[in-house]
């Protein structure tokens, strides 16, 4: 053995190799150890993907690239490619009127691939396409709130 395999193979120990029901008792303990691995390595493939997002000096083409990339890690799981086009424009970190100009380019659809063609028919790969502000999804009024209330404490703290 080699590889992972042999991995697996060092976790069993001496007493489960001579126990009465041995050979049941390994594969169940190898198929434990897989299933952990496996999850594991799911968990952080899946925290990439959603952690990623377009920085202010990545182009549109390596975005979607990287998007891609994350995307093709994630096989195993079946998830709706509406989602999966929601958060590649989410993370695509546009303005609101450019996601609505994607969104409109792409006639209203979702799909990964549509809102794909769409970005690079809109922009290519512009460099200078703006990234959003940071409070991206929150809604004005808690940020109106936030300024308010920090010129309010402003106010409070001067002489």
């Amino acid at each position: 053995l080699t590889g992972e395999p042999k991995e697996f193979a060092k976790t069993i120990s001496g007493e489960m190799l001579f126990s009465e029901d041995s050979g049941y008792n390994v594969l169940l303990h190898l198929e434990k150890e897989y299933q952990e691995k496996t999850e594991m390595i799911l968990n952080s493939r899946v925290s990439a993907f959603l952690d990623y997002q377009r920085l202010p000096s990545m182009s549109i083409s390596t975005y979607i690239a990287g998007f891609y990339a994350r995307l093709d890690n994630l096989t195993q799981l079946q998830m709706p490619d509406d989602l999966m086009g929601h958060i590649l424009l989410k993370q695509a970190n546009l303005e609101l009127s450019e996601r609505t100009m994607v969104i409109a380019s792409a006639k209203g659809s979702q799909k990964v691939k549509d809102l794909v063609d769409s970005i690079r028919k809109l922009y290519g790969d512009r460099p200078d396409v703006p990234v959003a502000s940071p409070t991206y999804g929150v809604p004005s009024f808690v940020t109106e709130k936030k300024s308010k209330k920090s010129a309010h404490t402003a106010k409070e703290k001067s002489p």
